[in-house]
């Protein structure tokens, strides 16, 4: 199986991303469960919901465990800053599900496109510094990443050409 996670910043194109490339490489996605939870509590939640989030998260996963190819909108680099940010602290469950995951590749989403109101957005001023977080985390995790930039057109051509570049690279041994 390869996985390939899409993350960064809030309102940085990871959902229209993961779509667009699920379409292309005619593949599955799996949504951000983040966004299910928080539609159900009306935007609010605790700490301890992390855990929650993150576990599910991971259950959605484990059901496209046997497909070749899958797009993650989310994963648990995201749930580590979130509560980092947050709250200050990272549960133990999210600190070892993220030493645990395996991702082959990694797309960081740059905050260089409009932010998209939403109520269960939280920081359009702090895209910047948040994106600064990610990056700094998968360069000290030695993650294999590609930046994600322009607009929405180009940024989905950008993760095309790089996803396309990563599957020939790995077909070819060289990964």
């Amino acid at each position: 199986m390869i996985r390939i996670a899409i993350t960064g910043p809030e309102s940085t194109g990871k959902t229209t991303l993961a779509k667009e490339l699920s379409r292309h490489f005619n593949c599955k996605w799996v949504p951000e469960y983040a966004r299910d939870f928080l539609q159900n509590t009306a935007g609010f939640y605790t700490y301890a919901d992390l855990d929650i989030i993150a576990q599910n998260q991971i259950e959605n996963w484990q059901k496209h465990s046997n497909d070749f190819l899958c797009f993650y909108d989310t994963e648990m680099l995201v749930m580590k800053v979130w509560s980092a940010f947050k709250y200050s602290k990272v549960s133990p469950l999210i600190a070892t599900a993220l030493q645990q995951q395996k991702i082959d590749l990694f797309l960081l989403c740059k905050p260089d496109i409009e932010w998209e109101k939403d109520d269960l957005r939280e920081h359009p001023e702090k895209r910047a510094e948040l994106y600064e977080i990610y990056h700094n985390e998968l360069i000290s995790s030695n993650a294999r990443y590609r930046v994600i930039e322009g607009q929405k057109e180009e940024r989905t051509q950008l993760a095309i050409k790089q996803v396309t570049h990563f599957l020939e690279h790995l077909a070819a041994g060289d990964v």
